[in-house]
């Protein structure tokens, strides 16, 4: 019965993590530090600070990366720099 669970353990993706609601520019640092597949990032309304990016972390087509706004009707508005 041991090995079971182990195995239902190791069987978890993160695919099945819960999605990570931030609210703030810290929250968002912290959150991008070291995404991985299948996370789900989800941004307040709000305003946010440029200079935010993600390097070497990639989804796949099982387990894509997503960043989306909480509520789509207010999204968030990153303010400043050049980039997105």
């Amino acid at each position: 019965m041991t090995v079971k669970c182990l195995a239902a353990l190791f069987l978890t993706t993160a695919a099945d993590a819960a999605p990570v609601f931030v609210k703030n520019d810290s929250e968002l640092r912290a959150a991008l530090n070291g995404i991985k597949a299948g996370a789900i990032i989800r941004i307040a309304p709000g305003i946010y600070q440029p200079g935010l990016s993600v390097r070497d972390s990639h989804g796949t087509a099982a387990q894509p990366i997503v960043i989306e706004a909480l509520d789509p009707a207010k999204p968030p508005v990153f303010e400043g720099g050049s980039q997105a």
